[in-house]
């Protein structure tokens, strides 16, 4: 665990892997997705104009579920592009194309590693030492 200042409100919090926010901006994370989340049910199709200044949301937080892939954008609203090659995608991080190729490249890079300590297993450990 870490020690760290929370990105939103600057609070001191105990941190678990990469979060940068403290427990109580996540929890108001959580009340905008639903309040979204019902709104989106009630007017599917709005804009992310639309949701901001009807339940008072920044855009940025709003971009940010979409990057997370919580929220996804219809018709011809696609408005985050791909962190890799800068595509128009609908949510998430990266477009199906680089997602293939990135999933590609991490199993060839497993097989290497696997094939590397396979190699290295028998030659590591612990032994009897033999008698003089």
């Amino acid at each position: 665990m870490e020690v760290r200042n929370c990105s939103t409100c600057g609070k001191i919090f105990n941190a678990v892997m990469d979060v940068r926010r403290c427990p109580e901006c996540r929890k108001g994370d959580e009340v905008k997705f639903k309040m979204i989340r019902e709104y989106l049910y009630d007017n599917p199709g709005a804009s992310i104009e639309e949701v901001s200044e009807h339940l008072d949301i920044e855009r940025n937080r709003i971009l940010h579920f979409l990057r997370e892939g919580r929220l996804e954008t219809i018709g011809e609203q696609m408005v985050i592009n791909c962190e890799h090659c800068g595509e128009l995608i609908r949510h998430g991080k990266y477009c199906e194309k680089c997602s293939r190729e990135m999933a590609m490249d991490l199993k060839s890079a497993a097989k290497v590693i696997k094939k590397d300590t396979s190699r290295t297993a028998h030659s590591t450990g612990m032994h009897i030492k033999k008698k003089k």
